[in-house]
């Protein structure tokens, strides 16, 4: 199975840098912009696309709709709440800088933040879950920034954090899945 994780598109929370985490915050005009570009990169690879996933939030409902529209998928977009964004407790609607220090100097998590490690697995299963529901296509899933970091960090700990690597909106990475691996293909 080969995965294309996009994250969602930019939101005025992006902009403003707050943390969103759960928080239903909607694409702004430029998001929407993002999302209709990274459609049209995505388009121009000539990859065919069996299968468009997103969380439930709107910000990556709306891109995965976004995207479809170049795409064309065969199916629905198929909703995972499994690829939510990580919950980031008492530290959502906190500026970045505020809750990346407190992340960063707290590694005893008593905010109640979901961990490394709860979001990795969760991750994990969902993706393998998939991997088994769709084996042989192409998927596209629209998530998240520390959805797709927990991709990252499975693949390579040593070169990727959730602290110190950023992602921007529509920044998208592709996977190839297997039985028991999860690879970045360059």
């Amino acid at each position: 199975m080969i995965i294309t994780m996009v994250r969602h598109g930019q939101t005025d929370a992006n902009y403003n840098r707050i943390i969103q985490g759960r928080i239903d915050n909607p694409l702004n005009d430029v998001g929407r912009k993002q999302a209709h570009d990274v459609g049209m990169h995505l388009k121009s690879l000539g990859k065919p696309y069996d299968v468009i996933i997103s969380s439930q939030l709107s910000r990556a409902l709306e891109t995965a709709m976004i995207i479809k529209k170049y795409i064309h998928a065969k199916e629905s977009i198929v909703i995972s709440h499994h690829l939510v964004e990580r919950e980031f407790g008492h530290l959502e609607e906190k500026p970045f800088e505020e809750a990346i220090h407190y992340i960063k100097t707290n590694p005893k998590n008593t905010l109640g933040y979901e961990n490394d490690e709860t979001i990795i697995h969760r991750v994990k299963k969902e993706i393998f879950r998939l991997y088994h529901e769709y084996p042989d296509q192409r998927l596209i899933i629209v998530a998240h920034s520390h959805v797709i970091k927990s991709m990252l960090v499975i693949v390579d700990p040593k070169l990727y954090s959730f602290s110190e690597h950023r992602l921007q909106n529509t920044e998208f990475y592709h996977f190839e899945v297997t039985e028991n691996s999860i690879v970045l293909i360059k």
